[in-house]
């Protein structure tokens, strides 16, 4: 299972916007994460679009305009940002929905599937953007 770069992007510049709204007190601009990250600026603003839509971002145009996060970074999990970002995620798609295999009952590695996948949602859902500004 491969995480999209949307989604990996996605959280580095998550990440960055908390670092810099933490150190500078306002709003970040796309550029000022685009520099730090090595993300293009038209890719970022994709992302943070789709963010701000799902409400974990607040974004202001204009001359002070920028990002800034809706929620404490501790209270934004990466588990969030992913089924934001890429939707379900699995090592096999049959983990969540079951429509992807008729041999669920008689798969002898169903069971390997589904705890490698509750293990990466546990990681994911336990890991704050917080958690993530402090490695």
């Amino acid at each position: 299972m491969l995480l999209s770069t949307f989604t990996r992007y996605g959280l580095r510049a998550v990440v960055r916007l908390a670092i810099l709204e933490q150190e500078k007190k306002r709003n970040i601009s796309i550029k000022e994460i685009s520099e730090i990250e090595n993300i293009s600026v038209r890719y970022l603003e994709t992302i943070f679009n789709t963010l701000r839509k799902s409400k974990i971002l607040l974004g202001n145009r204009g001359k002070n305009g920028g990002f800034l996060l809706n929620k404490k970074p501790e209270n934004i999990f990466s588990y969030e940002i992913v089924q934001i970002l890429d939707g379900e995620i699995g090592p096999v798609s049959c983990v969540f929905d079951e429509k992807y295999c008729d041999l669920k009952e008689a798969c002898k590695t169903f069971p390997l599937w589904k705890k490698v996948n509750t293990e990466i949602t546990k990681v994911l859902k336990n890991t704050s953007i917080k958690d993530l500004m402090n490695n």
